[in-house]
C-alpha cells in the first residue's frame, strides 16, 4: 500500500513539475525596449569593427565598405535636404526618454549642424569600450560609412565626440567648393 500512495504522489509531483511554465514572456515597458534596442544596435555594430582591426583595416576603412553597402540602395533625389533630414531622424531614433534632446545649432540649404547627447553611445562604450571597441572609433567607422552614403547625395557629412555631445556636421558639396 505504502509503494502505491509513493507511486500516486510521485506521479503527481511529476505532472505538476512538468506543467509549470518554464519561460514567460517578459513584460518590459516601451522605454525599456527602446533602451535595450539602442544597446543592440550598438553591440550588433562593435564587434564588425573589432574584427575589422584585428585584421588590420582601420574603422574608417572598415565603415567605408559598410557605408559602400548601404549607398547604393538610398534615394538620392532627395538631396541635402533630404539627406540632412534622414541624418538627423536615425540619431533621433536613439536618444531615451532619460537623455538630453537634439539641439540644432545652424540649418541653411546647405548647412547643417545639430548635437546629439554622447551618452548614448557612452553608457554603452564608457572610457574602456565595449568588446574592444571605444566610442572614438564607433564615430570612426560611422564617418566612414557616412562618407559614402553623403557622397551619393551630394554632400558631405562629419561626426565628432565632443564631451557631452556628438556634434553632427552635414554640408553640401556646393558649400564646400565656395569655400
Amino acid at each position: 500500500m505504502k509503494k502505491i500512495i509513493l507511486l500516486t504522489v510521485i506521479i503527481f509531483l511529476s505532472i505538476s513539475v512538468s506543467g509549470q511554465e518554464i519561460f514567460k514572456v517578459p513584460e518590459l515597458t516601451v522605454g525599456e525596449k527602446h533602451s535595450n534596442m539602442v544597446f543592440m544596435f550598438w553591440a550588433n555594430l562593435a564587434p564588425g569593427i573589432k574584427f575589422a582591426k584585428d585584421h588590420s583595416i582601420s574603422p574608417y576603412e572598415y565603415g567605408t565598405y559598410y557605408g559602400k553597402l548601404f549607398a547604393v540602395n538610398r534615394n538620392t533625389e532627395t538631396g541635402f535636404v533630404g539627406y540632412a533630414w534622414s541624418v538627423l531622424h536615425n540619431w533621433q531614433l536613439f536618444v531615451r526618454e532619460s537623455d538630453k534632446e537634439i539641439e540644432i545649432e545652424t540649418e541653411s540649404d546647405s548647412l547643417f549642424i545639430f548635437k546629439v547627447p554622447s551618452n548614448i553611445m557612452l553608457d554603452v562604450f564608457g572610457e574602456e569600450g565595449f568588446v574592444g571597441v571605444t566610442a572614438q572609433e564607433m564615430l570612426e567607422m560611422m564617418n566612414g560609412s557616412h562618407a559614402q552614403i553623403s557622397g551619393s547625395y551630394g554632400c558631405i557629412s562629419k561626426m565628432v565626440l565632443d564631451g557631452e555631445w556628438v556634434v553632427v556636421t552635414v554640408s553640401s558639396k556646393i558649400l564646400e567648393k565656395a569655400d
